[in-house]
């Protein structure tokens, strides 16, 4: 072979193992999955301390490849209070939880919701979520991410244990109250009855200042005359309804010309407002519009209030 051509062959080999070298690590490496969390809510954003507090998260797979194995776990050192997801799948529970979900296909998704006891003292309560595709658990990656692993951010929910809030993710439709012992300090009580239950409940009274829109009823001198506290009632987000509300107020601190015959109830959004339709057999509960009872309990007046909508509350007359 001549010098020329030998040159040229070299140049070629050399070429082509050029060529291997730069595009064969592309051709290897796996990519990464197209996973993700879409959708992350808080169930509610507050809770009292020791209740459940709940969140809802949609795994989507956005990627163009099918993912053959997908887990799911948390950092919570404790089982959940409810898990549910939209694949039906039965996951482990206890003494974490830990879910194999099989395959998730290009462009498919999983709707999860969850909730945990929180502690019975503290200011909040964190969890993250963790996907991954070899089946270990949050405490083996110790919450670190090796490309085959994608956590959520650290969801945060507040833990208020004021005397005048409540909230929850309601397990069940037992009441959702704030402190029922009234005094001069603690002139209202408020609650709310959940209409179902696996839904975020909120109640808090003790507002002096109105925060809803537009004006404040109460804010005018003379008339309307409003009695007791501002209270925001917050029941799964408003898509449940009608949601039974009772307002108990203190008798020392209602004045003598309100009557249960003239009370009413000022709801922020509500039309009209306020509302003295007065509920009956055929109002009881409200599918359209909203009505209110009002008796003594005592020497207290109570109003119980069935309401299509959430938002700022309060007495009047």
């Amino acid at each position: 072979m001549s010098s020329i051509h030998l040159r040229r062959a070299v140049a070629v080999v050399t070429g082509a193992m050029l060529a291997a070298m730069l595009i064969g690590p592309a051709t290897v490496s796996a990519a990464q999955p197209g996973w993700e969390f879409q959708n992350v809510a808080l169930l509610p954003s507050a809770v009292s301390p020791g209740s459940s507090a709940g969140y809802s998260f949609t795994i989507h797979n956005g990627g163009s490849s099918n993912i053959s194995h997908l887990y799911l776990t948390d950092s919570v050192n404790a089982a959940p209070t409810y898990f549910v997801n939209s694949r039906g799948t039965v996951c482990q529970q206890s003494p974490t939880l830990f879910c194999s979900f099989g395959a998730l296909n290009a462009g498919d998704s999983i709707d999860v919701t969850v909730a945990y006891a929180t502690p019975t003292s503290g200011s909040a309560f964190d969890v993250t979520f963790q996907l991954n595709s070899n089946g270990a658990t949050f405490s083996d990656r110790g919450g670190n991410s090796h490309g085959d692993s994608l956590n959520s951010p650290q969801l945060t929910t507040a833990l208020n244990a004021g005397k005048d809030f409540n909230g929850r993710f309601a397990l069940d439709t037992s009441d959702v109250s704030t402190d029922a012992n009234l005094s001069k300090k603690n002139p209202q009580s408020s609650k709310v009855t959940p209409p179902v239950s696996k839904i975020p409940v909120t109640v808090e009274d003790g507002l002096v200042t109105y925060g809803g829109a537009g004006t404040d009823p109460c804010g005018t001198a003379g008339l309307p005359h409003c009695i007791g506290d501002w209270a925001r009632v917050n029941v799964d987000n408003g898509a449940a309804g009608p949601v039974k509300v009772t307002l108990l107020l203190y008798g020392q601190s209602v004045p003598n010309a309100a009557t249960t015959s003239n009370i009413k109830l000022f709801h922020e959004g509500s039309s009209p407002n306020p509302i003295t339709t007065r509920c009956d057999a055929t109002t009881l509960p409200t599918g359209s519009g909203e009505c209110i009872t009002v008796t003594k309990v005592g020497s207290n007046f109570q109003i119980v209030a069935w309401l299509n909508h959430n938002s700022y509350i309060r007495g009047g007359y």
